[in-house]
């Protein structure tokens, strides 16, 4: 059959409302002066968010990593890692905070013993060949090695920052054991400072990709572990912003509004390792995207000795303040807070980028700054074929205007936090963000596992906390009760009533580390399902619920003609306006919608083609039949007026542990292929 259009453009043109029209290739994206068409009410009841906002090879199933980075020597074990000592500019008594980047020379040793020296980021993979189906059975331990010279860095603090290490990692300095971090999506920092005894420094990091301790226990995504991000050192004076605070850089913004005025209110953390009290000067300023400054504060603050995290709040008012206003106008603003002593020298600085706006969801509409916003999303996996994880800020910034160009304004971040490069971008372009926590589909009864999963919501939120962009915190996608879930352990068969206080606790959790956006959920299909989560749904801190529906994909069709696709449509609309009545509410999400296809298998769609509904049992995956079914789809929830937001199931394929529709360790749901390259055709 001749391939007349590519998926890519089809879902382009669904977006643009021209789909039906249209059978050329040229993108016609959202213009954004159609997407704010309506001033509302601001008297109206409706849920009404005002906030601050942004901040600054893998294994085949053998084990095989991906070579992502320059490997200049492989060696046969840990005793041949590489001589080189990384030495560091001298740091200048005189100045403030210095970070430098790290991700130079380190000796990776892999499961096997086999060691080589790489640059970070750098990811790695194991998959049991043929118990991959039990999580126990998967994990090993990689380590990272490397010698720093830190001898310019005399009597000052200094701290090691890891931007993403999957899945638990444990920090060696010199072979003492300085902490641990578990979770492989957050940014965390170990403080390093007391072990350090020499000029030069022995860095371990030991990296393990599986427990079933902690989220996510099961997925279908990859588990790329390793120092899959940048790694940073950090040196400081005796008086700092804090590093402390859950990988943060110890700046919050929340904001309200006065008539045409912004108040920002700025709460800075700061810690001392003096040994006095000692007073200091606060100097906070913003500054607009030209770099003039409209508003500034000087406030004197007594740090307390020995203390981390004490904090300073400041109100400033920008006048006349310019809104961030989505893809038509992603303006922000710089908060810059330096911390001074009574003489006026610089102990420490920190910037960070703003954006003022409010936000707001009515009968099944989303209002940014007080008008009507259209919203048209994708969901996102961070991995990219040949890289796993370990990809760039440049991969990421293509990406993005991969997204923009079919004319998506908004993206789902699954199922875990993304680099802070990707939320930045976001904030850039004006896109709005959902993003979430890797608790996934299955709870354990402990102690140690409800606690790493709070800890990672308190890092998703606070590391994420300033970013204009995120109006959504997602708490949990797919989880559920099943006494299936024993066969990992006995933990993991929960009842409702313990899965439902530990939905309601999470959802608590976010509202008090921030009040100001939605706290959301993305639930299984199937009534049965909803109904057990009206137990922790309802009278709760949850604000809206997504639905994960895959109608046509995951259901039979017995002919794919017209009559195939009205019944595809009638299901969304069925399964939509049953949910808002079952939850009682007037606005959903639908969180996922789409289909597999597969760029080397076609099909003629029509009366003649069926489908059975066994989505993975299936060997063939055309993507006509993804085009039919993304087309069915987007056509029923467009029509609906109780959706707010609906994100496509995938923006590119990812990799995974299912195989099928031809595609081996490949989700192949994606609009664009696994390359983030190639897009898909009808």
């Amino acid at each position: 059959m001749k391939k007349v259009l590519k998926l890519f453009v089809v879902f382009s043109m669904c977006l643009s409302q021209l789909f039906f029209a249209a059978l050329y290739s040229n993108v016609s994206a959202i213009q954004d002066d159609d997407q704010i068409v309506e001033e509302v009410d601001q008297d109206n009841t409706e849920k009404d968010t005002t906030s601050e906002t942004t901040q600054d090879e893998s294994e085949n199933n053998n084990g095989e990593e991906i070579e992502n980075n320059t490997v200049t020597e492989e060696t046969d074990n840990l005793d041949s890692e590489s001589n080189d000592v990384h030495v560091v500019q001298a740091f200048n008594e005189n100045t403030e905070k210095e970070v430098v980047n790290i991700n130079e020379s380190w000796t990776f040793t892999n499961y096997d013993n086999k060691s080589s020296t790489v640059n970070l980021p750098y990811c790695w993979e194991y998959v049991h060949p043929t118990m991959s189906y039990i999580p126990q059975m998967n994990s090993k331990t990689c380590t990272y090695e490397k010698t720093l010279d830190v001898s310019k860095y005399k009597n000052k603090n200094l701290f090691l920052k890891f931007y993403g290490a999957n899945k638990n990692t444990v920090l060696y300095i010199d072979g003492k054991k300085v902490g641990e971090h578990v979770g492989g999506f957050s940014a965390f920092i170990f403080d390093i400072t007391e072990y350090v005894k020499n000029d030069t420094i022995k860095i371990k990091v030991e990296t393990v990709n599986i427990d079933t301790a902690s989220i996510p226990v099961n997925s279908d995504f990859t588990h790329w572990a390793g120092l899959y991000r940048d790694v940073e050192l950090i040196a400081t004076n005796d008086a700092y912003i804090s590093t402390e605070d859950n990988g943060t850089k110890g700046i919050y913004v929340s904001q309200s509004f006065s008539g045409n005025n912004a108040i920002a209110k700025i709460k800075t953390k700061f810690s001392s390792k003096g040994n006095e009290n000692k007073d200091f000067k606060v100097v906070t300023t913003i500054l607009n995207n030209e770099g003039q400054e409209v508003s500034k504060n000087e406030q004197n603050i007594n740090l307390l000795a020995n203390t981390t995290c004490q904090e300073n709040v400041q109100e400033l008012t920008v006048e006349n303040v310019h809104r961030w206003n989505g893809t038509k106008d992603p303006y922000l603003y710089t908060v810059k807070v330096e911390l001074k002593d009574m003489e006026e020298n610089v102990y420490d600085s920190q910037t960070q980028k703003v954006g003022f706006r409010t936000f707001k969801v009515k009968d099944g509409n989303f209002y940014l700054n007080g008008k009507l916003y259209k919203l048209n999303g994708v969901g996102m996996h961070q991995d990219r074929e040949g890289y796993g994880n370990a990809t760039t800020k440049e991969m990421k910034e293509e990406d993005i205007n991969t997204i923009m160009e079919m004319g998506a304004n908004a993206i789902r971040t699954a199922h875990y936090a993304h680099d802070q490069s990707l939320y930045d971008l976001a904030d850039e372009k004006g896109l709005i963000v959902w993003t979430e926590i890797p608790f996934y589909l299955l709870m354990a009864d402990t102690t140690t596992f409800r606690e790493t999963t709070k800890q990672q919501l308190v890092e998703l939120i606070r590391q994420n906390y300033n970013h204009p962009s995120i109006i959504c915190w997602g708490i949990q996608n797919e989880v559920n009760t099943n006494p299936q879930f024993a066969s990992y352990g006995q933990e993991f068969n929960v009842s409702t009533k313990t899965l439902s206080a530990f939905m309601k606790e999470l959802a608590s959790l976010a509202k008090k580390e921030d009040s100001s956006r939605f706290v959301v959920q993305a639930h299984i299909d199937g009534t049965e399902k909803l109904k057990e989560s009206l137990n922790w749904t309802r009278n709760s801190d949850i604000d809206y619920t997504g639905f994960n529906l895959y109608y046509g994909f995951k259901t039979e069709v017995k002919a794919a003609d017209e009559t195939g696709r009205e019944i595809i449509k009638d299901l969304y609309s069925n399964k939509i306006d049953s949910s808002c009545d079952l939850l009682g509410q007037d606005s959903i999400i639908i969180s996922e919608y789409g289909a597999g296809g597969n760029i080397d298998q076609h099909a003629t769609i029509n009366s003649d083609f069926s489908w059975s509904g066994n989505d993975t049992a299936i060997k063939e995956h055309p993507e006509e039949y993804q085009s039919y079914v993304l087309e069915s789809a987007y056509d029923a929830i467009s029509k609906q007026d109780n959706v707010w937001v609906a994100f496509v199931w995938n923006m590119f394929d990812f990799s995974s542990y299912r195989n099928s529709g031809g595609k081996e360790r490949t989700n192949n749901k994606g609009l664009v292929c696994y390359d983030h390259k190639t897009r898909k055709v009808k």
